[in-house]
């Protein structure tokens, strides 16, 4: 779905609770926000998470100190709209809006990449 200026407020507070939730280790939030398959490294190796789950056996080191500074070195307004969702930082993150009903009146942002 593409993101208007509407979505904006939105995708900060989105931002905002991933950044808080990485921040203080709740990695099982972060996994819920996740739109599986995502290709992510693991060890140095490129890996596909298919799930949640297979997500927390390696969230440490998905979501490693280059992840995190990405998220505390930006803030809300950095955010860039681009057609291939919200970028943060420098690409260390992207988040996306999907319809999660058929009308779409039900849109939830879900992180789409992690550039470990």
């Amino acid at each position: 779905t593409p993101i208007q200026i509407d979505d904006m407020a939105d995708a900060k507070n989105f931002f905002l609770l991933i950044k808080t939730q990485a921040i203080a280790g709740d990695d099982e939030a972060i996994a819920k926000s996740i739109f599986y398959p995502i290709n992510v490294k693991v060890n140095g190796e490129g890996v596909t998470v298919l799930s949640a789950d297979e997500f927390l056996q390696n969230s440490r080191q998905i979501l490693n100190d280059k992840i995190i500074k990405a998220l505390v070195d930006n803030s809300e307004d950095d955010l860039v709209n681009s057609f291939m969702g919200i970028r943060v930082g420098n690409g260390e993150l992207w988040f996306n809006l999907f319809c999660m009903d058929p009308s779409c009146k039900q849109k939830n942002f879900q992180i789409t990449q992690i550039n470990n």
